[in-house]
């Protein structure tokens, strides 16, 4: 996720459309099915990945929840 998430203002284009969109999914999956933060499912890295990707959205890097075909 670090990686991805530097890549996001290392990029432009079409490259920097296609992580914003997967780093848009990945926070809209994290908030719909919250059983990853459950003591028996949790693990820092997912918290730390959440965290970063919450981030981003307060920055307006990414938008969640207005995705059209999100599984």
């Amino acid at each position: 996720m670090p990686v991805l998430v530097a890549g996001l203002d290392q990029t432009t284009g079409a490259v920097q459309s296609d992580i914003r969109s997967d780093l848009s999914r990945r926070l809209d999956s994290m908030e719909r099915d919250s059983s990853w933060q459950s003591w028996p499912s949790f693990h820092g890295a997912r918290w730390q990945a959440y965290q970063m990707l919450n981030e981003l959205r307060k920055a307006g890097k990414l938008q969640v929840g207005a995705l059209s075909g999100s599984p």
